[in-house]
């Protein structure tokens, strides 16, 4: 696949790594985006653009791209600012074009690009080996780290994946299926959790104590988890977890694979949200 990188700011050679390591066998870096079909080639094209001039222009040189004659060998993951997420909304719609949030890490393109590159097959019923080794995580380390008992109160399916709360901690898994897990909650919950952990007296405001928290509970799981799916048939790869934050913030994965959406409550009824959203690789 053919990589165009379309910045003033050169990736560097971590993320460039993980370029390759999605499949890029050349990248090309221009910093505009009007000479990005002039660099195309052959079946498969991955334009990573990330957007930092006049919105309009770059949104309509997007569409142009998306509805050209060579659409149908091209994906666009965007990068952009928080603040302009609602603006480009309607670029969203095409499936071949994802987004992700500045500043670019190694976790958030991984991320975007298992998003933007992922099978478009019929998603399957997810293996019941593929859910409990994420519930029985969480259950554990919640309570051996944060002392706070959790209890399974719905399971759901949806169309998607959608998050819940203020805090989300993002795992990206490749194996034998390959997606995301997510487990959300509200900032009050996260204040509650965290404050078990540190024996009480954390303040509201603390707001780094409270995501540091939650990430070193998410880390946690996350390794829990995998050590648990390796004493099985089901083995994966897990990418570091990352956090995303902010009321009603959403990750946008595509309409066309399924998650399992298991709710929990703790004793003050506050609930927590782990999202499974795995579709068995191809092959």
């Amino acid at each position: 696949m053919n990589a165009i990188v379309v910045s003033e700011n050169p990736f560097g050679d971590d993320l460039k790594e993980i370029l390759t390591k999605n499949g890029c066998n050349t990248i090309q870096c221009i910093k505009s985006i009007g000479l990005a079909e002039t660099k195309l080639s052959g079946p498969k094209n991955l334009i990573i653009y990330e957007l930092a001039g006049n919105l309009q222009e770059e949104m309509k040189a997007v569409r142009e791209i998306m509805n050209g004659m060579h659409s149908e060998r091209v994906k666009i993951l965007l990068l952009l600012d928080q603040g302009i997420k609602d603006a480009i909304a309607t670029l969203v719609n095409y499936e071949n074009v994802k987004y992700v949030f500045k500043p670019v890490t190694k976790e958030r393109l991984q991320i975007g690009l298992r998003m933007l590159l992922f099978e478009k097959k019929q998603p399957p019923k997810l293996s019941i080996e593929y859910i409990n080794p994420f519930i029985e995580a969480t259950t554990m380390i919640l309570k051996q780290m944060a002392f706070t008992d959790i209890t399974k109160k719905d399971v759901n399916v949806e169309n998607g994946l959608s998050v819940r709360g203020d805090l989300s901690g993002v795992m990206a898994l490749s194996g034998k299926a390959n997606g995301f897990v997510v487990i959300s909650m509200s900032f009050d919950t996260a204040f509650e959790i965290v404050n078990k952990m540190t024996m009480g007296g954390l303040q509201k405001d603390e707001d780094r104590i409270i995501e540091g928290g939650v990430m070193e509970l998410i880390n946690i799981i996350s390794g829990q988890s995998q050590s648990m799916f390796n004493q099985n048939q089901y083995h994966f790869d897990f990418t570091t977890p990352t956090m995303i934050k902010g009321k009603g913030h959403s990750i946008y994965h595509g309409a066309m694979a399924n998650s399992i959406v298991v709710r929990f409550e703790t004793q003050e009824k506050s609930e927590i949200y782990l999202q499974i959203c795995l579709k068995n690789a191809v092959g």
